[in-house]
């Protein structure tokens, strides 16, 4: 068995699967070159999806390769690689896109956007999936102000609620839809936050000041928070004080 990594950058995307015995680091690399960029990895490495070189989103595995599956481009994959989510171009042709889902056996069909979304210049964006891809999260708008979104099936898309000065977007989803996170506009920028299942959330430093960042990985059982922090890289676990990480390389951010 190996661990596979999906380095992501411009150019073709590159694998790299390690074994995982660590007296023997032996590294190889695999490039997909069909591919642009990769977005997002299922859990157990087997499913790849991006934005294909040639336009449109892919869908890759070991078993199946590489299929090009239209849209403008994948962002997130089910953990069994079934539902796709992504943008594709706007039927009502108001602005660039919308998010929309794909599935083997339906394609790719929209998530619509909020009430009052224009195109600015587009009318949603799909972010990330829950673990079996009935929850999906993302950016639409109001107006041209940004609102986080929750979309399922029976729902359709919801806003979540809006914090600090607007300008929110929901990005990452724990494996069971319980919990989303992402940011909400401070006094200067991004404030890391995060909303429950009914919609409704708080900031996660909710001062006057507001500290910079945004909430970026959340632990399947949503336990866990990771992001970063006023320039760091930061671990928030339930119960416990934040954690703050240095980085490497002074200038980077975390």
């Amino acid at each position: 068995m190996t661990r596979t990594l999906v380095l992501v950058g411009i150019g073709a995307t590159t694998m790299l699967s390690v074994a995982p015995d660590a007296s023997a680091q032996i590294a190889k690399f695999e490039v997909l070159t069909e591919a642009n960029v990769a977005m997002d990895l299922s859990p157990d490495g087997k499913w790849i999806v991006g934005h294909s070189s040639t336009g449109g989103g892919y869908i890759w595995s070991r078993e199946t390769g590489y299929n090009v599956i239209g849209g403008q481009g994948a962002s997130a994959v089910s953990d069994d690689g079934t539902v796709v989510l992504g943008d594709i171009d706007d039927p009502l042709g108001i602005g660039s896109n919308v998010a929309g889902m794909w599935t083997a056996a339906e394609g790719w069909f929209s998530l619509g956007a909020l009430p009052n979304a224009g195109g600015c210049p587009s009318r949603s964006d799909g972010y990330e999936l829950s673990a079996d891809g009935s929850i999906a999260v993302g950016l639409s708008w109001d107006g041209c102000s940004g609102r986080g979104f929750r979309w399922t099936q029976a729902t359709g898309m919801l806003e979540q609620e809006s914090l600090g000065n607007g300008s929110n977007r929901t990005s990452v989803i724990s494996a069971d839809g319980a919990l989303t996170g992402g940011f909400a506009q401070g006094s200067f920028s991004r404030t890391p936050a995060i909303w429950d299942a009914d919609t409704m959330g708080a900031l996660l430093d909710p001062g006057p000041e507001n500290i910079v960042g945004e909430v970026l990985g959340i632990r399947d059982d949503g336990s866990v928070l990771l992001g970063y922090w006023d320039g760091k890289a930061f671990k928030l676990e339930e119960g416990q004080p934040i954690e703050l990480f240095s980085g490497p390389i002074a200038a980077w951010t975390g």
